[in-house]
């Protein structure tokens, strides 16, 4: 049964039967083994003639699944050998992965046409493990034309397997590899160092190891490097260990060009940003949630398919964006019909959420008077038409300032460059010597108020800051803070305190609330919403 909009309404099918899928999986395995033994497969496939127009590969990864990408291949291609055992043990299991790969790249070399392309696909991709079907690629006569790198939605859950894949693009290259030019150690790693940079400026926010050897290894392949890199064996040491010594050298001397290392919250995954910052590019995370908004917005009633194809097309190359990200900005701006079209929220329309915002810094104006502060509004706000609600007394915000009001920059109550105070959406200021910084934001775009304006900012103990968010956008304001050490970071030194608009309008429209009513309302998930629990909020 589903109920729908306080309706009830019967499932799609009249019966259902409860499935234990570990025994059904069990049961297919068995009849898979005695299928097996009756239809053995071939003993040998039979060699491509040179008339392939496109190569599809899937990298023969560690299979988390007990075999089952060997029983595949068994069965589609006639191997007879384990691929994971090798004679000998001292090879590592990406080293395997790089010679058979190697090896059947040089087959299909051999057996496609001229300037056919190749296409590599890696589940559980690691750093490591793209770099090896990377050089494998180039030791087998591929020119790499890039690297696509995306994280799933989570984390397989087949235990210590990486939640990521990526896809190597390369194409039939004409040149002999032993044409190939040798590269010294320094140009490899200042290479290195320029792709990593590079990929951080164009996030705008701090890459994990693994998405930087991608872009040392896209780098690489830009000034065509990899190829030598690919045929530099010496002393038994391989190409994968090369390329891994130089990618650990490169990123050891980062600060050279401007990388440093960042510690998280877990020390085995280190992550990589700019030592000045990159305050002046939006984070993705910000430029994917408009993205998808706008896409929304302008589609109207758009089939899963389109709205993801259309959504990833905005961000490409290095900026490719998680699923989780993607998913998470259509869950906070879209809703699904029942023929399964997405469409924007209809109080998600701009014009709609533009006269809330407006109506809701007018209700502070009127209560930061009221409690006895003066009031400053933002030159973002300051034009914005009020509708009906204040016809008669104002048809602006600035409207409701005072004469002196309107004239005094908060420069003059607080410290900061004169650009950056008249960017804040609202001010109280001048009681107590108190200022009360507003930002008020209808989506979760946290970086122009924790980083472009909040940063600029000098800290003070007068000095109290406040992001109040709609309450839809809760969930992806979390989401955010809890993938960015940054934000965490910059939320706590500067004591930057969350409130949801619904709880702040009641505030606000209260005529006997004080400052000791702003406690409650405080937060994410506000004392007021939370019956039995407060909030330590000191004046």
């Amino acid at each position: 049964m589903r109920i729908e909009k306080g309706r009830a309404r019967r499932g799609q099918a009249s019966q259902s039967r409860e499935v234990n899928v570990w025994l059904e999986f069990e049961r297919t395995a068995r009849e898979l083994a005695a299928w097996l033994t009756v239809n053995p497969p071939p003993r040998s496939v039979p060699a491509l003639k040179a008339s392939a127009d496109l190569v599809l590969v899937q990298a023969p990864v560690d299979d988390p699944l007990g075999g089952w990408a060997y029983v595949a291949s068994v069965l589609l291609a006639g191997a007879q050998e384990d691929p994971s055992s090798d004679g000998d043990g001292r090879l590592a299991g990406r080293e395997r992965l790089l010679r058979a790969l190697r090896t059947a790249l040089l087959d299909a070399h051999r057996g496609a046409k001229e300037g056919t392309p190749c296409v590599v696909y890696v589940p559980h991709a690691d750093g490591p493990t793209v770099a090896a079907c990377a050089l494998a690629g180039a030791g087998s006569g591929y020119r790499l034309r890039g690297i696509l790198y995306q994280r799933d939605t989570l984390p397989t859950a087949t235990g210590g397997s990486s939640g990521a894949v990526a896809v190597l693009d390369f194409e039939r290259d004409a040149p002999l590899l032993k044409d190939q030019r040798p590269a010294d150690s320094l140009t490899l790693e200042e290479t290195m160092r320029i792709g990593v940079h590079a990929a951080i400026v164009a996030r705008g926010e701090p890459i994990t190891g693994d998405r930087a050897a991608v872009a040392a290894l896209n780098a690489l392949a830009e000034r065509r490097l990899l190829a030598p890199l690919a045929l530099a064996r010496a002393g038994g040491i391989s190409e994968l260990e090369l390329f891994l010594d130089h990618f650990r050298s490169a990123l050891g001397d980062g600060r050279r060009s401007g990388i440093e290392r960042l510690d998280g919250a877990d020390p085995e995954t280190p992550l990589y940003g700019l030592i000045n910052g990159s305050d002046d590019h939006a984070p993705l995370d910000d430029r994917v949630e408009w993205g998808v908004w706008g896409v929304l917005s302008s589609a109207h009633d758009v089939d899963t398919r389109s709205l993801l194809k259309r959504s990833y097309g905005l961000f490409r190359g290095a900026e490719t964006p998680d699923r989780e990200l993607v998913e998470r900005c259509i869950a906070a701006y879209g809703i699904q019909g029942d023929d399964g079209r997405w469409r924007i929220r209809d109080e998600d329309a701009l014009v709609k959420r533009q006269l809330e915002q407006t109506l809701l810094a007018a209700s502070l104006v009127d209560a930061g008077h009221r409690i006895g502060f003066k009031v400053q509004v933002g030159r973002e706000l300051r034009r914005r038409p009020l509708g009906g609600a204040y016809t008669g007394r104002a048809n602006v915000l600035a409207d409701l300032l005072s004469d002196q009001e309107k004239t005094t920059p908060l420069a003059r109550a607080l410290r900061g460059p004169a650009e950056v105070l008249d960017a804040v959406d609202l001010a109280w200021y001048d009681r107590g010597k108190m200022v009360f910084l507003w930002q008020i934001d209808w989506t979760a775009r946290l970086h122009r108020s924790l980083s472009a304006i909040g940063e600029q900012i000098p800290d003070d103990d007068r000095v109290f800051r406040f992001l109040a968010l709609a309450d839809e956008r809760r969930p992806l304001a979390a989401f955010k803070l809890e993938r960015s050490a940054a934000l965490r970071t910059a939320v706590r030194r500067r004591g930057w305190r969350f409130v949801k608009w619904a709880p702040l309008k009641a505030f606000a429209a209260d005529p006997d609330a004080g400052l000791d009513g702003l406690e409650p309302v405080l937060g994410l998930e506000p004392a007021v919403e939370q019956a039995g629990q407060q909030l330590a909020f000191r004046w």
